[in-house]
């Protein structure tokens, strides 16, 4: 096949690639819609392609039209109207685009201060806005001229879905969020400020089953957010069935979320029973990383607290999977609460832990274990006060913590992807400072 452009030879020899560049365009006009900084990106953008000699991205008719004349970009330098981020944006844009290699210190300083949380988010859309129109540059210089017009509105429609999706989802997940908040009788997740006002009312919340204006999808979600919340273990097939034909590719980030929609109350709450009331506010408002690298650091740091025995932290993590009915969790025994003189009749014994000839403190760590994954809003104080006697206060905030890293089963539970290690009896494992798991061992 002849190929006669650019754009036809990208089709034509890497069909599978070639949507890339209009991805990298739309993903760029998305990233920046969402932390509202389109016009800016617009006119760094419009900046870039002037050191280039380029066509600039173009901007998505959906957003409105270029508030920047050609001799505004030309001229960004001289204008008054300019805040002092929006000059460290274009500064950061233009040495991109001209020499990255000689970014200066003062130059990333300057862009961080000025962006902040966004920083990371602008420059990944500068970096579409400097390498889109250079690829297909280079890519008409080969085989002609393309018409690469509306390269961002072909896919209009899909772009429009992505922001509207992107709202929703959020929408979405705030309504998950209260609807766990509203099982627990906790504090929901602060909405970040950027984020807009929540759409829903307490009433809408309490209401959402009678909603008529629920998407199918939505249902789907609100209905695990509840069963992750108030018993995962009862999850039935068809509910991870709805939920996973709703959300597909999203399925297990949407999932975290509720995670932390579930954990975080829940855990504040633990720590406040314990040492008093707390003003948790703006929590969320921090520089937002990826939630999938936290729960990683959930599960891999937390180990490296060892301020309690191995029996105690084997039993409440035992509790744990027997509650939330984890098969894989269920399938493993500590090597190390084995060998500091756990057995088979304790481990057994966990879930009637008040009959069983427990100590003090490990009856105490369960109690109080038992009130955070089943009523966290009604924590005994005599639990936590029993807790605090027998475990000083580092003691005590660890538990919290195991408690909040054992949690982390509720998504394999959720999801359905907690099938046991050994199909009958149970393996040794051991964790690691480091977070790092070692199975197959030997018990002692």
């Amino acid at each position: 096949m002849t190929t006669t452009s650019g754009r036809n030879a990208l089709e034509t020899h890497a069909p599978e690639h070639a949507s890339l560049l209009a991805r990298l365009d739309a993903g760029a006009w998305q990233s920046v819609q969402v932390c509202n900084r389109v016009d800016l990106f617009d006119l760094a953008s419009q900046a870039v392609a002037l050191q280039h000699g380029l066509p600039p991205l173009e901007r998505p008719s959906q957003l409105g039209a270029s508030p920047w004349t050609k001799d505004y970009v030309a001229q960004w330098r001289k204008a008054h109207d300019l805040e002092l981020e929006d000059r460290a944006t274009l500064h950061l844009a233009e040495q991109f685009a001209f020499n990255v290699a000689s970014t200066q210190a003062d130059q990333r300083e300057a862009y961080f201060a000025a962006l902040q949380g966004d920083a990371v988010v602008v420059a990944q859309a500068i970096y579409a806005a400097d390498l889109v129109p250079r690829s297909r540059a280079a890519l008409d210089s080969l085989f002609g001229p393309s018409d690469w017009s509306n390269g961002s509105q072909e896919q209009a429609p899909e772009l429009a879905d992505v922001i509207d999706d992107v709202i929703r989802t959020i929408d979405l997940f705030d309504l998950a969020s209260q609807a766990v908040a509203l099982q627990h009788g906790l504090p929901t997740l602060e909405r970040p400020s950027q984020l807009g006002a929540s759409p829903w009312t307490k009433d809408y919340v309490a209401q959402w089953r009678k909603a008529h204006d629920l998407e199918l999808e939505d249902r789907a979600t609100l209905h695990l957010a509840e069963q992750f919340a108030f018993n995962v273990a009862s999850t039935q097939a068809d509910q991870r069935e709805a939920y996973f034909a709703a959300l597909q590719g999203d399925a297990v980030v949407v999932a975290q979320a509720i995670y932390a929609a579930d954990l975080v109350p829940r855990s504040r709450a633990a720590l406040d029973s314990l040492f008093g009331p707390s003003d948790w506010s703006n929590g969320s408002q921090e520089q937002a990383p990826e939630l999938a690298d936290v729960i990683d650091d959930v599960i891999r740091t937390i180990p490296a607290l060892q301020g309690i025995d191995p029996v105690v932290t084997e039993l409440v993590r035992l509790l744990g999977a027997r509650r939330h009915a984890c098969r894989v969790c269920q399938s493993v025994r500590s090597y190390s609460a084995m060998e500091a003189g756990a057995g088979d009749d304790m481990f057994d014994a966990v879930e009637n832990y008040d009959a069983h000839d427990f100590s003090d403190a490990q009856k105490a760590a369960l109690a109080f274990a038992d009130g955070f994954l089943a009523s966290p809003a009604r924590f005994e104080s005599a639990a936590a006060s029993t807790l605090r006697e027998n475990f000083d206060p580092a003691a005590c905030v660890e538990l919290v913590l195991d408690m909040m890293r054992n949690a982390t089963n509720k998504l394999a539970v959720a999801l359905g992807g907690d099938a046991p290690r050994v199909e009958t009896g149970y393996e040794v494992y051991d964790v690691k400072a480091n977070g790092e798991i070692e199975y197959g061992l030997t018990a002692p």
